[in-house]
């Protein structure tokens, strides 16, 4: 009887730690370490930290830095390259991206070692009566290896275009990585012929690359006025005078309106969770099937309870073919009901089909992770204290039935 009695007693408690967790926080940093070799003294390379909040709720994490090139290190939102942020929030279970940003001074010692430590950390709540609150720290070891050695390379991942019209522009498309330690500046020249006689060149030098990122070059040849037929694209890259990588590039220049334009409005959802005065991004993919690369915007009205509200619209953007884009716009919530919104991309003179999205807003502002974690509020508290009196009543009368 004694045992049995210990037994339910002990699994009352394993209950309660378990459930009082329930709504603790969660955090994953990717990566766990940054490494960099031969970065040059005066250079500012960059990172990206991904940040996932496992929870259940909307939460803030702090991102600081200690060591002793913890003044070397600042943070921006991907979005925002100019403001320096020590936060971010994120969406329950939901990840975001962090540019990590590396300023090493122009006088700094060339050698291997300079470390420090980022730390991405839940922001406790404030909690009643002195009870401490769960907070977890994620650490991200960084290691930077100085030289003073300039390193100027780089690599050609890729060139390509695509048969264009008449006065639509030719694109080529270079894919560009740079594998030195300096900003990089490829040289893109472009010889356009036909039946073996040059009749066109461009060039272009204008795109920056800094070390270690992969960029896409973009070369554009103006075919106003040119007569339609085949040619080809003789594309060499070039870095600090030497030739990376030539290609030819056959292509087609058809007459105007002779390649077909259609695509397809493939989702529209909405990022987070829609709440009362708070404004809800609008995100529409939009493929392109069509022949030729397309401009399309989206065009949408927002209904409540059944009446229209409000329009919305996004900025145009060039859709390459056989890719998608994602077209946002954004949509202030005024007051709580049923949402819906109906919409379509326009696309050079032609229109998707009409797609809706449809959710609900109560009318309460969204819960933040203080809400979650406060005193009043523990996720399943109040079913289990309940389970666990239960389980107190059936120990105390085999207590009494035990006398």
């Amino acid at each position: 009887m004694k045992k049995t009695s210990k037994i339910v007693f002990v699994v009352g408690l394993i209950l309660i730690i378990l459930c009082s967790n329930a709504g603790a926080v969660g955090i994953a940093v990717s990566p766990s370490k940054i490494e960099m070799d031969d970065v040059l003294k005066g250079a500012e390379p960059e990172r990206v930290l991904t940040v996932f909040n496992t929870a259940t709720y909307e939460d803030t994490f702090s991102l600081t830095v200690t060591g002793d090139i913890s003044n070397w290190i600042s943070f921006y939102r991907m979005d925002d390259h100019a403001t320096p942020i020590n936060n971010i929030t994120i969406p329950a279970e939901a990840k975001a991206h962090v540019l990590v940003k590396f300023a090493i001074p122009a006088d700094t010692a060339a050698g291997d070692g300079y470390t420090s430590k980022i730390y991405v950390q839940s922001i406790p709540p404030e909690v009643e009566g002195g009870h401490a609150a769960v907070v977890i720290k994620m650490p991200v070891d960084v290691m930077i290896n100085v030289t003073g050695t300039q390193t100027l390379a780089g690599t050609v991942e890729s060139i390509a275009t695509t048969d264009t019209e008449v006065n639509v522009p030719l694109r080529i498309r270079v894919d560009f990585r740079n594998t030195g330690n300096v900003v990089a500046k490829p040289t893109v020249n472009v010889d356009i012929s036909r039946d073996g006689v040059v009749v066109d060149s461009v060039t272009y030098s204008d795109k920056e690359i800094t070390p270690t990122r992969k960029e896409t070059v973009r070369v554009e040849w103006d075919t106003a006025e040119i007569m339609s037929g085949d040619y080809v694209a003789k594309v060499s890259v070039l870095l600090g005078g030497e030739v990376l990588e030539t290609k030819e590039l056959p292509f087609k220049l058809f007459p105007p309106g002779e390649l077909t334009r259609h695509g397809a409005l493939n989702d529209i959802v909405c990022e987070g969770d829609p709440a009362v005065g708070a404004v809800t991004k609008i995100l529409v993919t939009f493929v392109n099937t069509g022949g030729i690369d397309t401009k399309a915007r989206f065009a949408g009205e927002v209904y409540r309870d059944g009446n229209l509200i409000d329009t919305i619209e996004s900025n145009e953007l060039l859709v390459p073919i056989r890719e998608s884009g994602t077209l946002t716009s954004y949509l202030k919530i005024e007051s709580p009901g049923s949402y819906v919104v109906k919409g379509h991309v326009a696309y050079e003179g032609r229109m998707t089909d009409t797609k809706e999205l449809l959710f609900d807003v109560s009318g309460v502002a969204a819960k933040t992770g203080d809400d979650e974690n406060s005193t009043n509020g523990t996720p399943g508290f109040g079913a289990v204290g309940g389970l666990f009196a239960l389980l107190i009543l059936v120990f105390v009368l085999r207590m009494r039935t035990g006398r």
